[in-house]
């Protein structure tokens, strides 16, 4: 576990008990541990009150998706709905020229693993819009789900160029697109101190695949 202190563990394992006394479920040793690496990333507090939420909500012994659904605020169709959003404004009011970070980095592992924002933008011409919309929200469901993220920012057409063409001191801030603060965090997170240029994705970490 990720929690920072043998109290917090303590406590996880009190809630949890108390949702397995509740739905009679036996639990083993391993079993605990998969709930507990599926909840370590969001705060104790946060995933106590999830179980609570469980425990008067839910008809059958929750499986770990839904007790992340709990934790992330709600349910992920409704929220993988407005991070399509925030995606399908931002590619019509900006495009592929500027750098961009989302503030949910989820969103930002779906976005990458597609090519990056530059074929993002290129590829989401009215016609794949529906399409690219079902696909979106089916994966980034499955990221949220499981933990995928991405830091840094993604690349546009500007930096792309700049970097290859060694004009590091040109590389400007990127957009920061929802929440500025959360997705400043990202940014910070995964930006490389030097940016080496790769043809396919746009900038990488220096000394990374």
């Amino acid at each position: 576990m990720n929690w920072e202190d043998d109290n917090e563990r303590s406590e996880f394992m009190q809630h949890f008990a108390v949702l397995a006394e509740t739905f009679d479920k036996k639990c083993s040793k391993e079993l605990i541990r998969i709930y507990a690496r599926s909840l370590e990333k969001f705060p104790i507090e946060t995933v106590a009150k999830a179980i609570d939420t469980a425990v008067v909500s839910c008809r059958f012994f929750p499986k770990p998706v839904e007790l992340i659904e709990f934790c992330a605020g709600g349910d992920l169709e409704d929220q993988s709905e407005v991070e399509w959003k925030k995606v399908i404004d931002t590619v019509r009011k900006y495009g592929g020229d500027k750098s961009v970070v989302f503030d949910d980095p989820s969103t930002m592992a779906v976005i990458d693993t597609w090519g990056g924002w530059i074929r993002l933008c290129e590829e989401l011409t009215h016609q794949n819009v529906p399409f690219r919309k079902k696909d979106f929200k089916s994966t980034w469901k499955a990221y949220k789900s499981s933990g995928i993220e991405k830091t840094g920012r993604l690349v546009g057409f500007f930096d792309q160029q700049n970097s290859l063409h060694g004009y590091h001191d040109s590389i400007q801030d990127p957009i920061f697109i929802g929440d500025e603060n959360r997705a400043q965090l990202i940014w910070r997170r995964g930006e490389p101190e030097v940016l080496e240029i790769s043809h396919d994705d746009g900038l990488r970490q220096e000394g990374n695949p």
